[in-house]
């Protein structure tokens, strides 16, 4: 059964609410609402007690929640569940993820740590920590503006920022797993403008990197080379499970 009790008041005269809501398997949806600019397709269940308190042009939630629910991470289009055993504090400004475990779509998991941060529930920042075991970390199948698409699994440490309406930054300490996959396409003036190499590094190397040219304006001969795999060191152990495919022309 789903149940959700709400009590309180709410008093525009005075800018003033205070409403505690009761969720008993309650629908998340409503979380698209306020985190939409974050994630998108929340949806499951949560059970818990919620606190909407004011003053109405500064919101607050505050409460202990657990989240049966899936969600998609735009920065990165990977679909995750959070274990609905795991509780979430929300606190004033700020939603508060310690030790969370997430699975992805084939079952692999990881921990989330850090916080969800807020202004009048708007202006959303996240600082997190994510630990993984083989979990999807990027999944993108279409060229993106940056003219490549992956999937990526691995074992790895996360240091993940941004805002709302801003660019993901991430620090990795990242060993991809088998299946993971890299496209890049240099075939596209834009591309071959903006990217003309590839860099290809040795973990500790005993000499400069080496360069190899995707594109030579002098050389008349049309090159095509289709699902060329190089191998690439990761930057743990120097294992290589992961294809890179690139595309000279199409």
């Amino acid at each position: 059964n789903r149940t959700t009790d709400m009590e309180g008041f709410i008093a525009p005269s005075q800018n003033d609410m205070d409403l505690k809501i009761t969720t008993n398997n309650t629908n998340a949806e409503f979380l698209n609402g306020f985190l939409s600019s974050i994630f998108r397709n929340i949806n499951g269940k949560t059970n818990g007690v919620i606190h909407i308190i004011g003053p109405l042009n500064d919101v607050n939630l505050v409460g202990d929640i657990c989240a049966d629910v899936d969600m998609t991470l735009r920065a990165t289009n990977v679909k995750y569940h959070i274990n609905p055993d795991d509780t979430i504090r929300l606190r004033p400004y700020q939603f508060v993820f310690n030790d969370i475990q997430l699975t992805d779509n084939l079952g692999n998991s990881g921990t989330v740590n850090g916080t969800l941060a807020h202004k009048n529930m708007k202006n959303f920042k996240y600082d997190f920590v994510i630990n993984t075991q083989n979990l999807t970390i990027y999944d993108e199948h279409e060229f993106n503006s940056d003219k490549f698409y992956a999937t990526v699994y691995a074992d790895a440490t996360l240091e993940i920022h941004g805002s709302a309406g801003h660019p993901l930054r991430m620090t990795a300490d990242v060993t991809p797993t088998r299946g993971s996959v890299f496209a890049y396409d240099a075939a596209t003036p834009d591309a071959i403008n903006s990217g003309n190499f590839v860099v290809f590094h040795d973990v500790t190397p005993q000499e400069s990197p080496k360069k190899y040219l995707l594109f030579n304006e002098e050389d008349d001969e049309e090159v095509i080379v289709y699902d060329q795999k190089d191998q690439l060191n990761d930057g743990k152990n120097g294992s290589s499970k992961k294809d890179f495919f690139y595309i000279f022309d199409k």
